[in-house]
C-alpha cells in the first residue's frame, strides 16, 4: 500500500487526480505468492461476491492486477516498489463519478432508474427499496 500511495502522490502533485478515488491502479506482480494473495481480493478471479476488496483497501476506483510488468509501466505514473518489487502504475480512472460512493465507473449513466449511481450502489438502493425517476439528460 505504501508504494501505491507514493505513486498516487505523484499523480496528485501533477494535478492529474484529486483523491485516490479518481485513480485506476495497475499492479504488476512477478512473484507468484504475492500475485495469488492479491488476486484473492480481486473479483475477476470469479470466487468472490464481485466486490473488488483490493480497490477498497487501496482507496481507488479500480485495480488491474497482472503478472506483466508492462501493464504498470505503461501507466501515466509508475514506480517499482523498493521492498516488494511490485510495479505500480496510476492512471486517471475511466467513467463518471458515482453520486453515492464517489467511485468512478463506466456504469454510471447506464441505469434507467438510477443514472447517477455505479452498479454496486444501484444494487444497494434497489435492495432497500429506494426508487427514483430517471433524469433523461443524465441517463444518456
Amino acid at each position: 500500500r505504501t508504494d501505491v500511495n507514493k505513486c498516487l502522490d505523484a499523480a496528485r502533485n501533477a494535478k492529474r487526480i484529486g483523491s485516490g478515488l479518481a485513480a485506476k491502479v495497475s499492479l504488476s506482480v512477478a512473484d507468484d505468492s504475492i500475485f495469488e494473495a492479491l488476486q484473492k481480493f480481486n473479483p475477476s478471479r470469479g470466487e468472490s461476491n464481485t466486490v473488488d476488496e483490493l480497490s477498497y483497501y487501496l482507496l481507488v476506483s479500480e485495480v488491474e492486477l497482472s503478472k506483466d510488468k508492462s501493464v504498470a509501466e505503461g501507466a501515466e505514473f509508475s514506480l517499482v516498489g523498493e521492498e516488494s518489487g511490485v510495479h505500480v502504475g496510476v492512471d486517471v480512472a475511466s467513467g463518471k463519478k458515482c453520486d453515492r460512493c464517489w467511485v468512478y465507473s463506466e456504469y454510471v449513466g447506464e441505469s434507467e432508474n438510477h443514472p447517477l449511481l455505479c452498479r454496486r450502489c444501484e444494487e444497494v438502493v434497489t435492495k432497500i427499496g429506494v426508487t427514483s425517476q430517471p433524469i433523461p439528460e443524465l441517463a444518456q
